[in-house]
């Protein structure tokens, strides 16, 4: 699955990396950046090949790649960075940004022509404020991606794009094939493993801190019962074994 952003310069800029979330684990991945974008598809400009960059995170987050050449750009020029996540465990998960939330103070803005989504089904390039599946139009937010540089040591010229022939349109069909629907069950079950990941990384640090604790307050005497209500994790369908025999030593 591919997502881009698309970016215009403010004054001449040397890109030297591009920084993105995986949410999956042994994630492969490939960044391609392309200069002088133009309509409505972010591979419509000319690829920089000397830069593109592959590769493979073993864990989830943000990571930072450094390009292999760094990409000169003009003032006012558009430029895209297109990052492709490779099919895992039968699954690609594209991160975006979230929801609004203003009581927490998480707001997100996005505008037609900043971020775009790739539909390989379709083969077709969709942009997020304006993505349609199976009848249902969805206004999404910017792809997680950033790019980092430096202004240059001298002005860049602005790249004129080199000409493509052109490619008669593939007849599409008038409803999205079943596998839309695959796909975004595919990404809630990518979100809610992420939430468990979260959940059980909390309540373990959580239940460390306490036991930590404990252990000070015997050794300095002043060993007292703790609650069990805050031990005991919430919302578990299975019992927590760590919990049960913290507890146990309570009673003692």
């Amino acid at each position: 699955m591919k997502t881009a952003n698309v970016f215009t310069a403010d004054g001449s800029q040397q890109l030297q990396a591009v920084a993105f979330y995986t949410v999956q684990e042994d994630q492969p991945y490939t960044v391609d950046i392309y200069r002088s974008v133009s309509g409505k598809d972010p591979t419509n400009g000319t690829q920089i090949k000397e830069a593109s960059v592959s590769g493979n995170f073993a864990k989830t987050g943000y990571h930072t790649v450094q390009l292999p050449k760094e990409v000169r750009v003009a003032d006012g020029e558009k430029f895209s960075v297109v990052i492709t996540y490779a099919t895992v465990d039968d699954s690609a998960c594209v991160p975006l940004e979230g929801q609004n939330d203003p009581q927490n103070g998480h707001c997100y803005s996005a505008s037609a022509g900043q971020s775009y989504t790739y539909f390989a089904e379709d083969a077709k390039w969709y942009d997020n404020t304006a993505i349609s599946v199976d009848g249902v139009q969805y206004d999404l937010n910017n792809a997680c991606i950033k790019v980092f540089g430096n202004p240059a040591d001298e002005p860049v010229a602005t790249l004129t794009p080199t000409a493509t022939p052109t490619v008669a349109p593939a007849v599409l069909p008038t409803t999205k094939p079943s596998t839309s629907h695959r796909h975004r069950q595919q990404n809630h079950r990518c979100q809610a493993r992420r939430h468990r990941q979260q959940n059980h990384r909390r309540q373990a640090h959580r239940h460390r801190q306490q036991h930590l604790r404990m252990r000070q307050n015997s050794r300095n005497g002043r060993f007292h019962q703790m609650p069990v209500a805050v031990i005991r994790p919430r919302l578990r369908r299975k019992p927590n074994i760590r919990s049960e025999k913290v507890r146990r030593s309570l009673f003692r």
